[in-house]
């Protein structure tokens, strides 16, 4: 009897994902879901809609907060079997909101309308919250463009997203698990090798050098040798001289590091920060990238372009540390870049 209960809650449970509504919703990951944003800044978030059912379905959005609203229709028609339908959301903070100021938002998305017939209502509705917070910023930037620090690649899913997001996260852990395993194997043979270079190492060390033995003196003798007798020959060892250097062979020095470091720019080419503080030299800029906050660095440093990388290229004329510093993308980077160039 309990194999047959056992039985059929099984097929209870095989069979419940095709009667429950597959509906979800997804937005850009935020850090500890929080936004930031400045006094006065607009910003257009966008959620995803999603429905994996047979057939469409009718989706209601609504939103709670004092300085978000939707800005499009509450009730959408979500065709079957389709993930790329969105729902956008104008979040406005006040010009007179004063810094550090949380403001929550919240969104609620659930179906509405008759359902198809057959279905249960296994996920009603779906309700997240995130927060904005107020951070101060420079009157220079343009209000409405969303900081390339706040909004960071992946997504908060919900419903059948989270599916994906399952299989995606043991994609990673069996790459993890390979690389390390490739790891392992390669230090194991390098190991080995080491051991028998070093054994043969030894072993040449107690044998010590060939050594050369020449015959002892012979008496001088009364009778000539036959012409055909062979005569002993001692070896005769090479010795190498190496090539003396020609003055022509000598190149030029680079430049110095104290050179590099004192590297100025043109009267009238000064690098300007956003904060308005001025540089002239390489190594005022490296003194200058640690104390840079994230959102003046981001300021001169994004997808767009690299304020510092064109500095040092046409102001210095240092176009190999300018290549160094276009492949780094964070402070931290940057200024180990510029300490190796100037090392």
């Amino acid at each position: 009897m309990r194999v047959v209960f056992g039985i059929l809650v099984l097929c209870a449970l095989l069979a419940l994902p095709r009667l429950a509504l597959g509906f979800g919703l997804s937005y850009d990951y935020m850090e500890n879901n929080t936004m930031e944003l400045h006094a006065g800044e607009r910003y257009d978030f966008k959620i995803g809609l999603q429905n994996n059912d047979d057939q469409e379905a009718v989706i209601n959005v609504s939103v709670t907060s004092d300085i978000a609203a939707l800005t499009g229709p509450s009730d959408y028609t979500i065709p079957a079997k389709n993930y790329d339908q969105f729902a956008h959301i104008l979040v406005q903070v006040p010009s007179d909101a004063p810094v550090g100021t949380v403001y929550p938002i919240g969104i609620s998305v659930g179906p509405t309308g008759p359902r198809p017939s057959g279905q249960v209502p296994f996920a009603v509705r779906y309700d997240r919250q995130f927060w904005v917070r107020v951070i101060p910023g420079p009157a220079q930037m343009v209000t409405g463009a969303a900081p390339l620090e706040k909004q960071q690649a992946g997504v908060v899913q919900g419903g059948w997203g989270a599916l994906l997001g399952n299989q995606l996260l043991t994609v990673i852990i069996v790459i993890i698990i390979g690389g390390a395993i490739l790891g392992l194997l390669w230090r194991r043979s390098s190991i080995s090798a080491r051991r028998k270079d070093e054994q043969h190492g030894e072993q040449i060390a107690q044998s010590g050098p060939p050594q050369w033995t020449s015959a002892p003196d012979q008496p001088a003798a009364t009778v000539t040798p036959p012409a055909a007798a062979p005569t002993s020959v001692a070896p005769t060892i090479p010795v190498y001289a190496p090539p003396q250097a020609s003055p022509q062979d000598t190149l030029p020095k680079p430049p110095t590091s104290s050179r590099l470091r004192e590297r100025a720019a043109p009267a009238g080419q000064e690098f300007v920060l956003v904060s308005g503080e001025r540089l002239r030299t390489l190594g005022e800029l490296a003194e200058a990238l640690p104390r840079l906050e994230e959102w003046q660095f981001a300021h001169h440093v994004n997808r767009e372009r690299n304020d510092f990388s064109n500095w040092i290229e046409h102001s210095l004329q240092l176009p190999d540390v300018a290549r160094a510093v276009t492949a780094a993308h964070t402070r931290k980077e940057m200024t180990r870049a510029l300490t190796m160039a100037m090392a």
